[in-house]
């Protein structure tokens, strides 16, 4: 009977040790579930910095290439307006010589 008693209390003993111990690696792993959780809100905020970023450079690259087209489109326009301006004044000429000092002054 006294070894059975001591078999048990042995095994008393062996189970609130290992309630010990699982309760400290349930610690254990809540601290680390933790620490992953803010490292996984680090990375997503720096996840939406980097697209907001990426997005706000687009924007300024559409804006320049907007803007460069414009330019593009004015020199144009600027170069055959130029082209005519001289051609329509000899037409005016020719059309009507009678109006040539009011056709240079316009």
């Amino acid at each position: 009977m006294s070894g059975q008693l001591n078999e048990l209390r042995l095994q008393v003993e062996r189970l609130n040790y290992d309630s010990k111990e699982s309760g400290i690696t349930i610690d254990i792993l809540k601290e680390q579930n933790e620490d992953a959780k803010a490292e996984l809100e680090e990375l997503k905020k720096t996840i939406s910095d980097l697209r907001s970023s990426q997005k706000d450079a687009s924007v300024d690259d559409k804006e320049k290439r907007k803007q460069e087209k414009m330019a593009m489109m004015m020199a144009k326009f600027d170069t055959v307006s130029s082209f005519h301006r001289p051609f329509k004044i000899s037409v005016r000429v020719v059309v009507c010589p009678c109006f040539v000092r009011f056709c240079r002054r316009s």
